[in-house]
């Protein structure tokens, strides 16, 4: 039976009611589909395969969340998606590339690395706020 985690954050240990629907789901295939949680102390070379879920919380420590990605990667295991799409989404100025590119994205008002912003105005200048 082939094994395969499921990862999470630690708010959604046990995943969101959609993401629990995967588990009878691909059961019916012969394999066996678990909760993990990234950052949690997992013995990730336990499963054939890791999908990214509900790591909805790599967003405030993008550096371990990205660690722990090409940990997985050197350590042999599968990830869906693959590591590099994961790293170009974990940047969104990806959005900037599709919206070069032809794509429609939502508004948005990018702010370059280190750079010191009063993010109250910017929403007051784009009346996103009143």
């Amino acid at each position: 039976m082939k094994r395969i985690a499921l990862a999470s954050c630690a708010a959604w240990p046990n995943l969101s009611e959609d993401d629990r629907l995967l588990i009878p789901a691909l059961q019916q295939f012969n394999v066996e589909a678990v909760p993990a949680i990234w950052d949690g102390s997992v013995e990730w070379t336990q499963f054939d395969l890791v999908i990214v879920r509900s790591c909805w919380d790599y967003h405030l420590r993008p550096s371990k969340f990205l660690g722990w990605i090409t940990k997985l990667e050197k350590a042999g295991v599968p990830v869906q998606n693959l590591p590099h799409l994961i790293r170009w989404n974990a940047d969104k100025r990806y959005l900037r590339q599709l919206r070069e590119s032809g794509a429609s994205i939502p508004h948005s008002v990018w702010i370059e690395d280190r750079e010191e912003v009063n993010v109250h105005h910017i929403m007051q200048e784009q009346d996103w706020i009143s």
